[in-house]
């Protein structure tokens, strides 16, 4: 069962239809927030500034989350250290053995990996995020959107050079191994065997972005946000996205809306939700995009309507699990 979590509430802020703004859990205060000419009772809420650095060391968070290239080459040092050790120790207890050289070889190219692919997997983590303050499933929604307007071909393009790319270093990596005899080249290979699809493919996702965003700077300027209580807009055509409020995310949904909306500006209502379920309790935010400021335009509709499929948007009325 759904349960209406407690409203904005701003106490220098008067309703546009003059009521008061104080909220309970309860049903009927619920139901109490449309006004008295039938339309939802609306808080205005300050539109949020994006951030200046895209990514800023959090002073709650630990060294390994604020610092994890450090880490990662830490470890990488460490194996190739420990892989060192054991080739000097074996050496000396019995110098005609082999096998201590295949545990330095082994731990020479866990070590250089690491240190090498580490850092890079961190660095297409953190430039995969579309917005830093949001978690990965919001992110996923976001890249969801971006995404949903796919250019024909190019995605092809770019996985076919993905697979290329590591049969090539496959090739060479085998060929250094084994006919060469070169083991720094072949594990060179190695690395830019895993290095290269990944980089095609983060710089694909960036080359998206920055085709979707075709309005970036000012586009905040054109959201009006306000807080409102689920009861009071469900019943609206609408669609929403189980996301809390970001600049970031705002760019995005702009830039997603923007060409089907009648005018420039884009009305956004943040809800706030907990569901019960069974022992636990969860909380998240809704943002609800109003339909009745899209183009009366049978088309735009129709092709909204496609990308909202794509993206997982549907109505906050389904959302709640409410089918009256």
């Amino acid at each position: 069962m759904v349960h209406i979590a407690k409203g904005y509430r701003r106490a220098d802020v008067q309703h546009r239809n003059g009521n008061d703004t104080s909220d309970t859990n309860t049903v009927h205060t619920a139901k109490a927030k449309v006004g008295r000419n039938g339309k939802p009772v609306l808080v205005p809420l300050d539109v949020p500034k994006p951030p200046k650095s895209k990514h800023v060391a959090d002073e709650n968070a630990g060294f390994a989350r604020n610092h994890p290239y450090w880490l990662i080459e830490i470890i990488g040092i460490v194996i190739v250290l420990v892989g060192l050790g054991v080739s000097i120790v074996g050496n000396k207890v019995s110098p005609d053995a082999s096998w201590y050289s295949m545990v330095l070889s082994f731990c020479l190219i866990i070590g250089v990996m690491a240190m090498v692919l580490g850092p890079l997997c961190v660095w297409m983590s953190r430039n995969g995020q579309i917005s830093p303050q949001l978690g990965s499933r919001s992110n996923g929604q976001l890249r969801q959107i971006v995404s949903s307007r796919p250019k024909p071909g190019v995605r092809a393009a770019v996985l076919a050079a993905e697979i290329l790319s590591a049969i090539l270093f496959a090739v060479l990596s085998y060929l250094c191994m084994n006919m060469w005899h070169n083991t720094v080249l072949a594990i060179g290979c190695l690395i830019m065997l895993v290095a290269v699809p990944l980089a095609i493919s983060n710089l694909y996702q960036r080359y998206c972005l920055d085709r979707f965003m075709q309005l970036k700077e000012g586009a905040l300027k054109h959201i009006k946000l306000f807080g409102t209580n689920a009861s009071a807009v469900k019943d609206e055509p609408n669609v929403c996205l189980t996301m809390p409020v970001d600049a970031i995310a705002f760019e995005v949904i702009y830039n997603w809306v923007s060409p089907y909306l009648d005018s420039k500006k884009l009305t956004l209502y943040s809800v706030p939700l907990k569901i019960h379920v069974q022992d636990e309790t969860m909380r998240f935010d809704v943002l609800v995009i109003p339909l009745n400021q899209m183009k009366d335009d049978p088309s735009s509709r129709k092709a909204f309507q496609r990308e909202c499929k794509i993206v997982g948007a549907d109505s906050l009325r389904k959302l709640l699990g409410d089918t009256k």
